[in-house]
């Protein structure tokens, strides 16, 4: 969609200027093709940004109008005006479009491929119409290549656009996905489910756990505006997330005011009890001192097992 919407007013734009230079050269018939080719490309640009119909905005001018386009040119005016080189253009597309199936690709490369040999086979069959001067000549086949050229370039640096953006979305998705799960698992345990095990059950066997909820918490929680209330939260959580990773203990979960925490546990610790009551005293502490900035007295109930 994206070089439709480029590429378009390129190719019309391309066929305004040939009309032009035909008009200067009195190519009646090639005039009226340009003039016709022209609205074609404007009209199926303005539909691609309007409507859906990218099938029919590709199938027409690719496959139907730039192949009559070289052979009607051949025709009147020889090989060497270098209009078959669009043909090119067509045949690039091909590969680079997800529209068509690959069945649908292959035909259309035969069909591409059969009408450039047959279009440079014309001149073989028949003397040009309306012959050129050799400065027309080398004036059309310089102007054809820097035109397809153009269309070519415009064409890839799209799609490496299109690549490179792609490629910045599916990073942030990919930071995405590893924060949650990060957040939600401990990172040891993180990496060995992204390393491909299935099962993971470790055991266990000294471990302490640290429960903790918010004293009164129902009662001054329905004074409150919700985001009053999860501010509150937030700012008591993320002082016990703090106090939590510099003990070394594992957050487990939250559930509305209450916080669980294990020490020990995915990586064994000798002194898990001493470190898990420490942890008790230092998030009482925290809890008073944020009472400061919350919108009621926070006090806490902690257990240890």
């Amino acid at each position: 969609f994206l070089v439709g919407c480029a590429g378009f007013p390129l190719a019309w734009m391309v066929h305004l200027v040939s009309g032009l230079l035909f008009w200067h050269l009195g190519y009646d018939v090639l005039l009226f093709w340009e003039i016709g080719a022209t609205a074609l490309w404007f009209t199926l640009w303005v539909l691609l940004l309007t409507k859906n119909i990218f099938l029919l905005a590709l199938w027409l001018p690719l496959f139907v109008e730039i192949p009559l386009r070289a052979a009607l040119a051949t025709y009147y005016m020889g090989f060497t005006a270098a209009f078959w080189l669009y043909l090119f253009v067509s045949f690039m597309i091909i590969p680079l479009t997800n529209a068509f199936s690959p069945v649908m690709k292959a035909f259309l490369a035969v069909y591409t491929v059969a009408a450039l040999l047959l279009i440079a086979s014309l001149p073989a069959f028949h003397p040009p119409v309306a012959p050129l001067d050799p400065s027309w000549e080398l004036f059309f086949m310089v102007s054809n290549l820097f035109s397809v050229a153009a269309v070519v370039g415009t064409v890839l640096f799209l799609l490496q656009t299109v690549v490179l953006r792609a490629e910045v979305a599916l990073a942030r998705e990919y930071d995405r996905a590893e924060g949650l799960l990060n957040n939600i698992l401990p990172d040891p345990v993180a990496l060995r489910l992204k390393d491909g095990e299935q099962l993971i059950a470790d055991e266990h066997p000294e471990v302490s756990v640290i429960f903790a909820d918010i004293v009164n918490f129902t009662e001054a929680s329905a004074k409150l505006k919700p985001a009053e209330l999860v501010q509150t939260l937030n700012l008591v959580f993320t002082q016990f997330d703090r106090l939590a990773e510099k003990a070394g203990a594992e957050k487990i979960k939250t559930i509305g005011d209450a916080y669980m925490a294990v020490v020990g546990m995915p990586e064994a610790q000798d002194r898990h009890a001493e470190i898990a009551v420490n942890l008790a005293i230092e998030m009482l502490a925290a809890a008073r001192k944020a009472s400061d900035q919350a919108h009621f007295p926070i006090d806490l109930r902690i257990g240890v097992n």
